[in-house]
């Protein structure tokens, strides 16, 4: 059976007795003493009311560990401003549940969902992301010749082709750029992403949805 170790963090003593109370009665997750923040698979952050500080607090929890990335989140609260939903998204935070709404059960299934890597927020708050993403889209990547994948317009285009089976030269001839130009801009892809090979770079470029 596998177990998830959670970290239950609030400036709320009655919340945090309460959400122990709930995830200790279930074997499969073992809820985690302060000392042990840095070893949680899932971290809970609960809070009346949400604000920047409490989103802020969950950084350091990454450092402690060492790790590249965060931790997935489940923010449990009645009350979220939607201005922060990009800080809470770099923060770690994959699931935003109603305090008032929210039991045992409920919790227990966001901490293995979020454990799992779902995602869910709300439906006003999945909009307000779409539409963060596609701002950010089309008013500091593309003015930049960038796409969401963090590649250039060319890169897309060549790697777009290499997944078609052309090599260099066929690439080439296709954009109406030197071979020395196609495997300068491979090779810098490759560099970047740490691919191997052009097999690799093919497969990169179907995760990275340029094709």
């Amino acid at each position: 059976m596998s177990i998830t170790s959670v970290a239950v963090v609030t400036s709320d003593l009655l919340l945090r007795k309460g959400a122990n109370l709930m995830l200790g009665q279930h074997e499969d997750v073992r809820v985690l003493a302060a000392s042990e923040l840095a070893h949680a698979d899932v971290v809970l952050l609960l809070e009346t009311r949400m604000t920047k500080g409490a989103l802020a607090g969950l950084g350091p929890l990454d450092r402690v560990a060492g790790s590249a990335g965060h931790r997935p989140c489940v923010l449990v609260t009645d009350h979220f401003d939607e201005d922060d939903l990009l800080a809470a998204v770099l923060f770690g935070v994959t699931a935003i549940i109603p305090l008032r709404e929210t039991g045992a059960p409920q919790l227990l299934n966001a901490v293995h969902a979020a454990r799992r890597g779902i995602v869910s927020f709300p439906a006003h708050l999945q909009r307000k992301l779409l539409t963060l993403v596609q701002d950010v889209d089309s008013q500091v990547l593309r003015p930049n010749g960038l796409t969401m994948s963090g590649l250039t317009d060319r890169e897309c285009d060549i790697l777009r082709l290499l997944t078609e089976g052309l090599n260099t030269w066929q690439i080439a001839g296709k954009l109406s750029y030197s071979e020395r130009t196609v495997k300068n801009v491979l090779h810098r892809v490759m560099k970047r992403q740490g691919l191997r090979n052009r097999a690799h770079a093919a497969a990169y470029a179907i995760r990275a949805c340029v094709c």
